[in-house]
């Protein structure tokens, strides 16, 4: 669902869909620029750079299920199914040396 979202985030032209792109600081990039990532050692980072833009600082690293969605050769949306505010799922969007950019909760 995410991989989606994503996709529609950074191919839409539509004024939302360019007003969304750019308040997560994500790229516009056509389809086959945007993956799922499965390497691990990307998601190790990932799950680093997440654990840290949603939990306050010292609390101990947790084992995470994530989702990591790569945008472009510069952006990566992360999000943990297990993580959320409320209801609601956490997304946050890093630059390819792991600083948050942006997060959004759907």
């Amino acid at each position: 669902m995410l991989y989606y979202h994503v996709v529609r985030l950074v191919t839409g032209t539509d004024s939302a869909m360019v007003a969304n792109r750019n308040l997560y600081n994500l790229p516009a990039v056509a389809k086959s620029k945007v993956s799922v990532v499965t390497a691990s050692s990307v998601c190790n980072q990932a799950g680093a750079a997440y654990h840290a833009a949603v939990t306050p600082p010292g609390t101990p690293a947790i084992s995470r299920t994530l989702v990591v969605i790569k945008v472009g050769t510069t952006r990566y949306v992360v999000v943990d199914p297990n993580q959320s505010a409320g209801e609601f799922e956490m997304n946050e969007v890093f630059d390819s040396k792991w600083n948050r950019l942006a997060g959004w909760v759907p």
